[in-house]
């Protein structure tokens, strides 16, 4: 019997999200170990790249997330960019 910490684990290595947050993690401690070594922040900017990248990521995790539940309809991944498929009588459009 699998304990719910291993099923949580063994999704987030599923996703690639484990491996993406020890790397992020290991670059802010890279990141502050040379602002302190230098004394300068002329490489602060850094983090906020890093948190740019991890929205598209994030959006897409949600996204597969609400797929994985069923409730992924066009109309309820239009607001996390995606442009939604709708059917009509004719044709569905995707």
């Amino acid at each position: 019997m699998t304990t719910s910490r291993s099923r949580v684990l063994s999704l987030l290595c599923h996703h690639g999200l484990l491996p993406v947050l020890l790397s992020s993690a290991v670059a802010v401690v890279m990141l502050h170990l040379r602002l302190e070594w230098s004394g300068r922040k002329s490489f602060i900017f850094l983090v906020w790249n890093l948190f740019l990248a991890w929205v598209p990521y994030g959006i897409a995790l949600v996204a597969r997330l609400l797929q994985a539940r069923g409730w992924a309809r066009g109309w309820n991944l239009l607001p996390l960019g995606g442009r939604g498929c709708w059917r009509s009588r004719t044709r569905r459009t995707c």
